[in-house]
């Protein structure tokens, strides 16, 4: 696998070390300051999505994990096997706290939040740390993309869980992802770049189209900084692709969701 200068600084720890330390409950710092509710859990419906005992269903922010009817057999597995992992978190205690950030709801009616367990664990960082989700910062709620991403750095070069076997979520460079839609890591150089600051848009050489969410955090002159010249450079992104058919199109909403892959 390519590593990025960015990966190559990564991890003081190891993927081992970071699992350890997850596991034993240590708080988040990104979740201080943000709006908590006690709550009880019903049931686990998937890796990344819960219901509460009041019937509301929680998407938890700042990952991703498979879905659980995928039709690539490996990422049916690592979905069926992130699904494990919160249930054994919650096994005997089903007491959680939810922490909201700016967006409370996605457009499907759930409750967008971070959980922790009634012992203290954080389900996206355990699930992120283990391999079994991977980090991604949406709209606003973007608190912990940093820190979710320094916990991937460590899983990818561990190889842990879906990093070892990658499916059709990710594609290297010059590589359209297979099916188009959804959700995807892709590397790929840009072929084109045009406006500046927040306005910043990007060709990148497998077809997609990628430009900067209304949410995205920088100003225009941090953002020339990030995004400034980037042509024929190679970049990692990641995101929901969207846009029509011929011209797909994936929305950056946080810098996390994009790093310069140095070859």
């Amino acid at each position: 696998m390519t590593k990025s200068s960015t990966f190559r600084a990564a991890a003081l720890i190891t993927g081992v070390a970071a699992m350890a330390l997850w596991s034993s409950a240590i708080a988040r710092n990104c979740h201080i300051g943000l709006e908590s509710t006690a709550a009880k859990i019903s049931r686990v419906i998937d890796g990344d999505t819960i219901e509460l005992a009041n019937g509301q269903r929680v998407r938890i922010i700042g990952m991703d994990t498979r879905e659980l009817t995928a039709s690539d057999p490996q990422d049916k597995l690592w979905g069926q096997r992130a699904r494990q992992v919160v249930q054994d978190m919650l096994a005997g205690d089903n007491n959680v706290t939810v922490y909201t950030e700016k967006e409370r709801q996605d457009r499907y009616g759930r409750l967008l939040g971070h959980i922790r367990t009634g012992t203290g664990q954080d389900v996206s960082g355990e699930l992120i740390a283990r391999g079994l989700a991977i980090a991604v910062a949406v709209g606003a709620n973007t608190g912990c993309a940093t820190d979710n991403i320094d916990l991937e750095k460590s899983a990818r070069l561990a190889g842990s869980g879906l990093w070892k076997n990658k499916g059709p979520w990710w594609s290297q460079t010059g590589h359209r992802p297979a099916d188009g839609r959804g959700f995807h890591v892709m590397q790929s150089t840009v072929d084109k770049q045009t406006g500046q600051g927040r306005k910043t848009k990007l060709d990148l050489a497998n077809g997609i189209k990628i430009s900067l969410g209304r949410q995205w955090p920088l100003d225009d002159t941090h953002t020339d900084a990030l995004l400034g010249n980037l042509k024929n450079s190679t970049l990692e992104v990641r995101g929901w692709i969207g846009g029509r058919k011929t011209a797909p199109t994936l929305t950056l909403h946080h810098p996390a969701n994009v790093q310069r892959v140095e070859r």
